[in-house]
């Protein structure tokens, strides 16, 4: 744990996994084809919540597809902090790996956890009106998320959104 923001790269009062910018630090150099095999070394029993979540955000900042099996497994942890860790880290990670383990997220219990999928699926640029956006402006249990998700598919070309925004109304 170190007093430094590993997303900003500047010092701060918070302590911060080191992991996270070491990560960053070996992606914005060209990558490591070792990092993420080094990263997960000795993580292969339970975590504690801190230290997965950690391991999710260093995955995502590595940005590399063999970081995909252990968010997806994290993605099914009961702890809401790490499956949030995993989602966002997915995000950043190209790839149809990194999407289909996304898919899993769409039906989570928790609403915010849903809500961080549709900001991923933004940011990746698969945030379109079908599949998983689509599926959750039509159904999802929570007001917020459909209506976050109908906004999403509104941003859509008018050919491609038209027809699902008709089918939520």
């Amino acid at each position: 744990m170190i007093p430094y923001s590993p997303i900003r790269m500047r010092a701060t009062s918070e302590l911060t996994d080191s992991r996270i910018l070491v990560a960053n630090l070996i992606e914005q150099n060209g990558g490591d084809p070792k990092a993420v095999d080094d990263l997960l070394a000795g993580l292969d029993g339970p975590q504690e919540p801190d230290v997965a979540s950690g391991t999710c955000f260093a995955l995502g900042a590595l940005r590399d597809l063999r970081g995909v099996p252990f968010l997806k497994s994290a993605t099914t942890r009961g702890e809401t902090e790490i499956v949030r860790a995993a989602v966002e880290a997915l995000a950043r990670i190209a790839g149809p790996e990194a999407l289909e383990a996304l898919q899993g997220v769409a039906a989570h219990p928790e609403a915010e956890v849903r809500t961080d999928l549709l900001l991923a699926l933004d940011l990746r640029g698969d945030g379109g009106p079908t599949g998983i956006v689509r599926r959750l402006a039509l159904s999802d249990p929570a007001p917020a998320v459909r209506s976050q998700a109908a906004q999403q598919v509104a941003r859509s070309p008018a050919h491609d959104a038209v027809p699902v925004l008709i089918e939520i109304l």
